[in-house]
């Protein structure tokens, strides 16, 4: 007589497991998503706040126009100098501001913070508080702060560009980094 021994029990069980793992609330998922946004968090920081790049190109460029930046700004543009070089009007009152030609892209120049193109930084405030949020449903990038999400807001409103949405690249590295947990 003929006698099969399976394992299929075993087996089923096991990809069982694994398939509810990958539920919402599963621990596999979670942990996918939780190292997807961490590692997109960390690529879109770079893209915005080193290269100064959006969703799909350059943020911008700095103005040129000429402007006075008040000496008590953070940082300063340095000593308070006025359009035609003195520190001081003809009334004998000192100047407040720092005349610049080249306008805040001048300024950015003089506090060693120009990267070619608009790279949103100045204090730091908005790119060190960008971070990974835990939500209902996984994980998202933003901010806890409703003012620092206004002014992000605000900015892609100023460009005209998605500036914090994934670019397709991180979408790419992403999808990669869920895979190797879904294996």
């Amino acid at each position: 007589m003929l006698s099969i021994h399976t394992n299929i029990e075993a087996v089923l069980h096991k990809q069982l497991n694994k398939l509810n793992a990958l539920k919402p609330g599963g621990q596999t998922l979670d942990r996918a998503l939780s190292a997807g946004a961490g590692e997109i968090l960390t690529l879109s920081r770079e893209r915005i706040h080193t290269r100064g790049q959006g969703t799909a190109a350059a943020i911008g460029a700095y103005d040129t126009k000429p402007a006075y930046i008040s000496a008590s700004s953070h940082p300063a543009p340095g000593e308070a100098i006025g359009r035609h070089g003195t520190s001081v009007f003809a009334n004998g009152k000192p100047h407040r501001s720092r005349y610049l030609p080249g306008g805040y892209n001048e300024y950015k120049t003089l506090i060693g913070q120009n990267t070619g193109g608009v790279n949103l930084v100045l204090t730091g405030e908005l790119r060190d508080s960008y971070q990974v949020i835990k939500t209902t449903e996984g994980y998202g990038l933003g901010w806890t702060d409703e003012e620092l999400r206004s002014r992000a807001d605000a900015l892609e409103a100023k460009y005209g560009k998605k500036i914090w949405h994934p670019s397709d690249e991180e979408r790419a590295v992403l999808k990669a980094l869920i895979a190797q947990y879904v294996r």
